[in-house]
């Protein structure tokens, strides 16, 4: 038989080692959807996956945009954690170009490589992944930017071929 209890508040003992808690016993579930959600340090409040859709090709030596996206933490204060990963595609003539690849949060640069230097004067291939960080202070603009060294060799990411995790980490 079921039974319906009908209250204002629940609250807690004031002291002792559960102070200002409520235990749902194992086996049982509370559901609290409608009401605030404290996470403990370290967990991860919101995960979002942004797949890069367009193509970005570009013989540009200062940075451009590979992919930019704006994320909405749940609390200020909290740590974003954003991860881009793609296929980075290079052509050039006959030399060999470096590359420059950075991760901004907010326009802050968070990771930025030295260099990818072209060890051959073909067509290239490889997996370009970046991580970063920074504590949330509202909405914020995370961006994936690429540049080469020298105008006229030119570096693409197809437009499909991977994008951006971002994840919010309680504080």
């Amino acid at each position: 038989m079921a039974s319906e209890i009908i209250v204002q508040n629940l609250k807690g003992p004031a002291s002792g080692s559960n102070a200002n808690k409520i235990i749902v016993p194992s086996g049982h579930t509370l559901d609290a959807s409608e009401g605030a959600f404290i996470p403990e340090p370290d967990q991860v409040v919101q995960y979002k996956w942004y797949a890069k859709t367009n193509i970005f090709d570009s013989t540009a030596s200062s940075y451009t945009s590979v992919q930019s996206v704006n994320f909405t933490p749940k609390k200020s204060g909290n740590r974003i954690v954003a991860r881009f990963s793609s296929h980075l595609y290079k052509y050039n003539g006959d030399n060999f170009p470096d590359s420059y690849g950075r991760l901004a949060i907010d326009g802050s640069q968070v990771w930025q490589n030295s260099y990818i230097t072209y060890h051959d004067t073909s067509q290239y291939m490889y997996t370009f992944s970046v991580v970063g960080s920074k504590l949330a202070t509202g909405t914020s603009q995370i961006a994936v930017e690429f540049s080469v060294s020298a105008n006229g060799h030119r570096v693409y990411f197809y437009g499909n071929t991977g994008g951006m995790e971002v994840w919010e980490i309680a504080q």
